[in-house]
């Protein structure tokens, strides 16, 4: 395509008078844009003038500032690879938000939760700075499921439930109660990234699995492994 030929697709639906130029930037964003057929979602993309230019019913739908998302993270995922997660292919199809995805949602992220590469299960990402402070501070319990590779002894649970010292500091769990005899469930207070490794370790235990499955109100549920959904104003940490 020649750009001395070529004209900025915006200004192009412009000229056209499908809506302004600000609106077609939002029209481009949302995925509502077709040319010659193709969604066209990359801002400042340039066009032909005899290319055929078309909007998708709806139009422009209100977005929040900023958004949330929960994702299912799998094991052996670590937090390089977490934003390559977050594509629309691997949306939760009963995601009811409402939402349209934008690029943007991935700029400026914070993680939280399930975010070591052996962990498994919710994972928040958020671009809400309250939120992401409240996580930080540990303002909302965590509950982890644990599935152990040998079976749990009654002196072990107890002193599972005493906590362990990590870097200099003694920590606690809210709650450690056993779920079966190789799977613990362990309610976090102010975790502490390999808090429950620790824990275990200082017991002569192993983990086979360890999946977080509720961050303060808002669980995992059965959002699939490997797949995401947008933090819902239903939600509530």
């Amino acid at each position: 395509m020649s750009e001395q030929q070529s004209i900025r697709l915006s200004k192009r639906m412009a000229e056209l008078g499908l809506c302004s130029r600000g609106e077609a930037d939002d029209y481009i964003a949302q995925g509502l844009v077709l040319v010659d057929g193709k969604v066209v979602d990359v801002l400042g993309s340039r066009v032909l003038p005899e290319q055929q230019i078309e909007l998708l019913a709806g139009g422009p739908r209100e977005q929040p500032d900023r958004v949330s998302m929960l994702l299912h993270k799998p094991a052996g995922v670590d937090e390089t690879a977490l934003l390559a997660q977050l594509v629309p292919a691997r949306r939760a199809a009963d995601d009811a938000s409402q939402l349209v995805y934008m690029r943007k949602h991935q700029h400026r992220l914070q993680w939280f939760g399930a975010l070591q590469a052996g962990d498994s299960g919710l994972t928040v990402a958020t671009q809400d700075g309250k939120l992401a402070r409240q996580l930080q501070a540990g303002d909302f319990e965590q509950e982890w499921l644990v599935n152990l590779a040998a079976p749990l002894s009654d002196a072990a649970l107890k002193s599972l439930q005493g906590g362990v010292e990590l870097n200099g500091r003694q920590l606690r769990a809210g709650r450690v109660s056993r779920q079966s005899e190789r799977q613990l469930c362990v309610v976090l207070k102010k975790p502490v990234p390999g808090m429950i490794a620790a824990m275990l370790a200082a017991n002569g235990l192993r983990a086979l699995e360890c999946r977080c499955i509720r961050i303060g109100r808002v669980r995992l549920g059965k959002l699939p492994a490997g797949q995401w959904r947008y933090f819902a104003t239903l939600d509530k940490f």
